[in-house]
């Protein structure tokens, strides 16, 4: 089983955030961009002067692939993986 990652300082407020049930991303202070991955400066302006907030949880997602990985065949169930490409409502 696949143990959840060990957050460092610069995921610890998406993780601490995930805990409580909340989506939180990185904002550009200075330009309002939205960040996700973390970074320690916005991609769009370089600027370092950005906070983590709340998702309001409205977007639209373009697509979601799956993809399922090969097994061993003691196991009796695929192991899937999912993802999503999204934007927020706004942006």
């Amino acid at each position: 089983m696949i143990g959840l990652p060990t957050p460092s300082p610069l995921t610890e407020p998406f993780w601490s955030g995930a805990a409580d049930r909340q989506l939180v991303r990185q904002v550009c202070d200075d330009c309002g961009t939205n960040l996700f991955t973390p970074r320690i400066a916005c991609p769009a302006c370089q600027s370092e002067a950005l906070t983590w907030q709340r998702s309001d949880g409205l977007g639209t997602v373009y697509s979601t692939p799956s993809s399922t990985a090969r097994r061993p065949a003691t196991v009796t169930s695929p192991t899937s993986w999912r993802s999503s490409t999204s934007t927020r409502a706004g942006t």
